[in-house]
């Protein structure tokens, strides 16, 4: 099970602030071939931050 997590700071009108983090859990990614016994691919990638400010006006 994947978790992410996302939340944006509206400072003034144009000016927002966002964090972004992806796989907050840190859990590969597991491709079965049909059974949980018969593991296809396993992949790491580890948590993801974004962090950002977007001005629009």
């Amino acid at each position: 099970m994947f978790i992410d997590f996302q939340a944006s700071y509206k400072f003034t009108d144009p000016l927002t602030m966002l964090l972004q983090v992806n796989n907050l859990t840190d859990k590969p990614t597991q491709n079965y071939f049909g059974t949980k016994q018969r593991t296809g691919t396993t992949e790491y990638f580890g948590r993801q931050f974004y962090f950002g400010f977007t001005y629009s006006h």
